[in-house]
């Protein structure tokens, strides 16, 4: 679980890229607590949280990579 970080603002999980990338897949999305499917070409918002598979490593990874 992870909220959406400045970088991943306005934009897409198809421009982001992350499974490519980090090897993270976002399973699911949610916004003032109600879950949504990801669609790959939706516009994400600052007041979203991700929920992705993947291994720790990665996550922190893409963090330190976009501070």
């Amino acid at each position: 679980e992870i909220k959406v970080l400045p970088f991943m603002v306005g934009k897409s999980l198809l421009e982001l890229d992350l499974s490519t990338r980090y090897g993270l897949h976002v399973v699911a999305i949610s916004k003032n607590k109600e879950f949504i499917k990801p669609q790959i070409n939706e516009k994400l918002e600052k007041d979203q949280i991700l929920y992705v598979a993947g291994m720790d490593e990665e996550i922190k990874k893409m963090i330190e990579e976009n501070k």
